[in-house]
């Protein structure tokens, strides 16, 4: 074992609470954070940082909606620090910790040395997610690249890009743009009501082209100020674009605006991996059946196994209170990550696809479209909503 001591950050109101007995020898120290002057979230989550530990501690005697915050913002700057929360666990407990970042859920009558390997191993963690960020992370673009990932078709991929994208874009109009590489299936033109002028197929075709003609095969959608770089029109015309061909799009896109989003088809074909390769974000969906989850576990391991773990991983779990025996506390422990976004089963969403609009902009007050305008602030933080008329009235604020 490492003699080395490693500082683990506790909040707590009372500075005596024993959370490790004498008795218990371990290589970590307390580094104990003061709530004096009833701090704010930022107060907190600014103290925590300044003690340089990979872990925190946030105790039952601290309020639980001001620890869910403190997570947030710390999984938010600073995602190698591992949040633990020490409160009785429940099914409803673990949903609202995991959507906030809170890496794992202790009991206050934990056994010592349990508290102990729990702490051990979120630093251990953090110190490999440290690493991996100053070792592999590329130089980063201009924009963020935020790439949707599903390794089963019918999971909602294309509904959570679209919606994504839309919210974003209302933010910053002009400043976003989604690409469909689905390049042989794709539909995300026809889930937001487009007939575009030109596809990646076309772009594909040409002998070679620049970030001006890239622009030329952009459409605008009216309705949010998104650009799209719609799919092929055929099956033939998709197989065109090549991987290296995908990476040009991508890197040129990236220079130009703030935001890319990009849908791919379901599992991990050459053109999903170029993408992954340049990403800034990556966003893994699944659905709450078994296959679903299982594939997604696959789909991970096989990122992780390509060295695949730069950009920064998000998990959506679609259709989540869908009752066939499962918590989220179970896909979670399947995936092996928390849960960031919970999407609520909602016949809005294909009635709203079938209309060719996204559901943020023709439900704007339903529960799922209110869920999807939360993930997005991930990326754009500090939304208001959309008014109930349908028009964005975002206020994003960039970071």
């Amino acid at each position: 074992m490492n003699t080395r001591t490693r500082p683990v950050a506790v909040v707590s109101a009372e500075t005596n609470m024993p959370l490790w007995p004498p008795t218990v020898g371990t290589d970590l120290r307390h580094e104990w954070v003061s709530l004096d002057g009833d701090p704010s979230a930022d107060t907190i989550a600014e103290r925590i940082e300044s003690t340089g530990a990979l872990a925190v501690c946030l105790t039952a005697d601290l309020d639980v909606s001001l620890a869910f915050e403190v997570s947030r913002l710390l999984d938010e700057s600073h995602p190698e620090i591992g949040v633990l929360l020490v409160r009785t666990p429940s099914p409803a407990l673990w949903a609202d910790a995991a959507r906030a970042g809170v890496r794992d859920v202790v009991a206050p009558d934990t056994a010592p040395d349990v508290l102990v390997e729990s702490v051990r191993a979120a630093v251990e963690r953090g110190e490999r997610v440290r690493a991996a960020r100053v070792a592999e992370a590329p130089p980063s673009p201009h924009g963020k690249v935020i790439v949707i990932l599903s390794p089963k078709g019918g999971s909602g991929k294309t509904m959570v890009a679209t919606n994504l994208a839309v919210s974003l874009a209302a933010a910053h109009a002009g400043d976003t743009v989604l690409v469909d590489l689905d390049c042989v299936f794709g539909d995300v033109a026809s889930a937001l009501g487009m007939v575009p002028d030109h596809t990646a197929g076309q772009l594909a075709a040409l002998e070679a082209f620049d970030s001006t003609m890239l622009k030329v095969f952009l459409t605008r959608h009216d309705a949010s100020g998104l650009f799209v770089l719609a799919g092929s029109g055929s099956p033939e015309e998709g197989e065109a674009l090549t991987e290296s061909t995908a990476v040009q799009i991508i890197e040129m896109l990236a220079e130009e605006f703030a935001y890319v989003v990009v849908d791919t088809a379901a599992g991990l074909d050459e053109r999903a991996l170029a993408a992954i390769d340049h990403a800034t974000d990556c966003v893994l969906l699944a659905s709450m059946d078994a296959a679903s989850i299982r594939n997604l576990s696959k789909e991970i391991d096989a990122l992780d196994r390509l060295g695949m773990t730069a950009a920064k991983r998000h998990f959506i779990l679609n259709r989540a209170d869908t009752h066939v025996g499962l918590e989220v506390a179970d896909v979670e422990a399947a995936v092996g990550m928390p849960v960031d976004a919970a999407l609520p089963s909602s016949r809005l969403v294909p009635l709203a696809m079938n209309r060719g609009r996204a559901v943020v902009l023709e439900d704007p007050e339903s529960l799922v479209a209110r869920q999807v305008r939360s993930f997005a602030q991930r990326f754009a933080p500090r939304t208001d909503d959309i008014t109930a008329g349908g028009r964005p009235r975002f206020a994003f604020r960039r970071r």
